[in-house]
């Protein structure tokens, strides 16, 4: 919950790079209520005020799925593979799990980047941001090893 601040600074530097809406209106309270509700995790280099996060996941369980709230990474880590190595300890860590993310149409990095993760597309939510834009949605299905 400390880290809250920087979590709400890191988005709104993503947010700002962007012509269409990618994600909700988050605010210091929302991001609480979404790292209660479920977890989070962050790449972080440096420590104490040298401390920098380079990308971080929030999602909650919803029975027997994962679903992906918020992803970001700071603009200076963007193609670096900080996302890529973040979500890989993610997925590392699950045991099986089916895992679901909606994506503004428009957000075509983030689809390449879920697509080349293995999600697959299952449909659209039109009309779901306030620029009238669709949602994709996709999921990803962890199973475990046999």
């Amino acid at each position: 919950m400390a880290d809250v601040p920087r979590l709400k600074s890191l988005l709104d530097e993503v947010y700002a790079d962007y012509p269409f809406p990618i994600g909700g209106g988050w605010n210091d309270s929302l991001l609480r209520d979404a790292l209660r509700d479920g977890a989070g995790l962050a790449l972080v280099t440096g420590e104490g005020d040298a401390e920098v996060f380079q990308a971080f996941i929030i999602y909650r369980r919803l029975e027997d799925i994962l679903d992906l709230t918020v992803l970001a990474t700071a603009r200076s880590f963007r193609r670096t593979g900080a996302m890529t190595v973040l979500f890989h300890h993610f997925l590392n860590h699950l045991q099986s799990a089916r895992i679901w993310l909606e994506v503004h149409e428009a957000n075509t990095a983030a689809v390449a980047f879920y697509e080349q993760l293995g999600f697959s597309f299952q449909g659209r939510r039109p009309n779901y941001y306030r620029d009238g834009g669709t949602a994709l949605l996709y999921s990803l299905e962890k199973r475990l090893p046999k």
